[in-house]
This record gives C-alpha cells, sequence and structure tokens, in this order.
C-alpha cells in the first residue's frame, strides 16, 4: 500500500493575503467590476500582482482567471466558493 504524504499548513502569510483577497471581492464588490485585472486586485490588498496571483494559485487551487470568472455569477462555484466556504 502506497503512503500518505502528509501535506503541511499554508503560510500563515498566504492565509491572511487570501483572507484579504476574499474580503475586497466581497465587500468591494470587485467580483462585478468588468475587466477585473490582477493589478486591480493587487492594489486593492495593497499587494504585487505575481503575490497575489501565486496566492490564488496555492489557497484556491485555481487560476486568477477562473476565481475571478467562479466569483461573478449568480450562484458562484468553483475555486471562489471552495475559498468563501472555507475556514482557513
Amino acid at each position: 500500500p502506497e503512503e500518505a504524504v502528509p501535506t503541511a499548513a499554508p503560510d500563515a502569510r498566504l492565509v491572511r493575503l487570501m483572507e484579504q483577497i476574499t474580503d475586497q471581492m466581497e465587500k468591494k464588490e470587485l467580483f462585478r467590476k468588468n475587466g477585473l485585472t490582477k493589478e486591480d486586485l493587487a492594489r486593492a490588498v495593497s499587494s504585487n500582482t505575481r503575490y497575489v496571483s501565486d496566492c490564488i494559485n496555492a489557497m484556491a487551487g485555481c487560476s486568477f482567471i477562473d476565481y475571478v470568472n467562479g466569483s461573478g455569477s449568480a450562484t458562484p462555484s468553483g475555486c471562489y466558493t471552495k475559498i468563501r466556504n472555507s475556514a482557513f
């Protein structure tokens, strides 16, 4: 039988940034902005585009585009919903 590989707990900085990203997406309704870019989101959370992208990839398990597209529907689905419903 194959042994399970233990997974490391997420970095506290990534958790905080993902909380900020989710908060900005909801409170400022950034998901409603047509053409929302990584630059817009990075500015909203006082970070840079690389860190925002890496954070979404690691914490949500999807790309920035998939994250944003999943958040903009009337009934959010995909990785945005996964993040919204998780308790980091």
